[in-house]
């Protein structure tokens, strides 16, 4: 007996039973070897982009995909499949004058698409411009707008115009133009081509203008003279005026073309600083002239200081419109009132209390001038400085005596003695102190701080 077998048209093994005398017989047929026919193999995508189909013909279970590293191409549809398929790419707007070529893998094989460049078409502005050139000449800027690899050149046959700057170029790009000094007091027009277009350039005559030079003078107190220049073109005509009272003209009040003001300024006997104008050709020169010197008188320079401190007032005299300030160079001591002024006035100079036990010195500055304060240690007196208490304990007053804003503080030193008021103070003052009871069997001494001094306390057994 024979059995024959149709062929096997896809990827995949089959499996097939034939009963022969009751038994049945197992037959396995292979799939055929999975082949890929894509088609074209060669695209031309529009320049204005686009889809393109692909087909890809295998046997069914012939699994396959379709990708793309070309960044304007991309795979719209049938990025993957098994069999027969189709794939959609799609290329994108082509914004260069450059042909373009991408490729897509499909099913293992390479698809070639080819896109043209746009068509080269150029933007130039301004077409007109008109400048406002001064006498030196300036520059302007064409721009050139046109797709990438579009090139082109700008050149110029007008005498007092040059490209200095962009004479070629690919794509978009800036030309730059300068225009030389028109020496006419005509107006005169040139051209420039630029990718093939004309710019044209308008530059007014020479008119007339005038540079003051310095327009703004330092006078020295004293007085004296100062000039000022004036440069124009050649027929130019200009003058100088005054309205300050204290400034003259003394040559060149009028004049044509380039030419020279000499200004006189009197001395300025006020302690103000004074301004003044000229007016040369339309423009305006400021002179400035600083005020006679300020002197300063300052009252008293030696300050005594009470030991607890205090504030002491100092005396300024000077010229209205003197300005001053006052600094203290010392850390006990600070101006309270009056750090500035201007002409006449008052400062404060107010003075730490003094918790070092030694005379001490500090300084001040006041209006240039040095302020020196001496100041007296703080003296304390302590009564009584010791103390009998009995063994069942009690309360004690220990006096204070010192001068007013001198500071001060009591500590105990044993535990068997509790400060129960005046823990510190400024001046005169009570400190009291109570003594617990003595549960020992001896006497017993402890001691107090009091402002620096020690107060010896002697408690007897009970």
């Amino acid at each position: 007996m024979s059995v024959t077998a149709i062929p096997n048209s896809a990827a995949l093994s089959r499996t097939g039973t034939v009963t022969v005398a009751d038994q049945t017989v197992t037959i396995t047929q292979p799939g055929v070897a999975c082949t890929f026919a894509v088609a074209p193999l060669s695209t031309a995508a529009p320049v204005a982009g686009g889809s393109s189909d692909v087909t890809v013909t295998a046997p069914a279970g012939c699994d396959w995909v379709a990708t793309t590293t070309t960044p304007w191409l991309t795979v719209t549809a049938g990025a993957s499949g098994s069999g027969d398929g189709t794939v959609t790419v799609t290329a994108a707007a082509n914004p260069a004058a450059l042909e373009r070529i991408g490729t897509v893998t499909v099913a293992g094989q390479t698809v070639t698409f080819t896109q043209p460049g746009v068509a080269c078409s150029f933007t130039v502005a301004p077409l007109s411009l008109s400048l406002a050139v001064p006498v030196a000449g300036g520059g302007s800027d064409v721009t050139v707008t046109t797709p990438a690899g579009c090139a082109w050149t700008a050149t110029t046959t007008t005498p007092w115009l040059t490209v200095t700057a962009g004479t070629s170029g690919s794509g978009d790009g800036t030309v730059t133009v300068t225009a030389a000094a028109n020496p006419m007091a005509l107006e005169r027009i040139g051209t420039v081509t630029v990718a093939g277009q004309t710019v044209t350039f308008t530059q007014p005559g020479v008119a007339c203008s005038f540079v003051v030079a310095p327009l703004s003078v330092a006078v020295p107190v004293a007085g004296g003279s100062s000039g000022l220049t004036v440069t124009t073109p050649v027929g130019c005509a200009w003058v100088a005026t005054i309205s300050t009272a204290w400034l003259t003209v003394t040559a060149g009040a009028s004049g044509t073309g380039d030419g020279t003001v000499s200004v006189t300024a009197t001395e300025n006997t006020a302690v103000d600083v004074r301004n003044g104008t000229v007016t040369v050709a339309g423009q305006t020169v400021t002179f400035s002239q600083p005020g006679a010197a300020c002197s300063f008188t300052v009252n008293p320079v030696a300050v005594s200081a009470t030991a607890g401190g205090g504030t002491s007032e100092l005396s300024v005299k000077a010229q209205a419109g003197c300005g001053w300030t006052a600094t203290s160079n010392t850390s006990w001591l600070t101006i309270t009132g009056g750090a500035s002024g201007f002409g006449n006035g008052t400062v404060s100079l107010t003075a730490a209390s003094n918790t070092t036990g030694q005379v001490r010195v500090g300084t001040a500055t006041v209006p240039g001038q040095t302020v020196t304060v001496t100041q007296d240690a703080c003296a304390f007196v302590i009564m009584p400085e010791s103390v009998a208490v009995p063994a069942a304990g009690g309360s004690s007053s220990i006096a204070v005596t010192t001068t007013d804003g001198c500071a001060w503080t009591a500590n105990s030193n044993a535990s068997w003695l509790t400060i129960t008021g005046g823990t510190s103070g400024f001046g005169s003052g009570t400190v009291g102190v109570d003594a617990a009871a003595n549960s020992g069997s001896q006497a017993r001494t402890g001691t107090l701080t009091v402002a620096g001094e020690t107060v010896t306390f002697t408690q007897d057994a009970p």
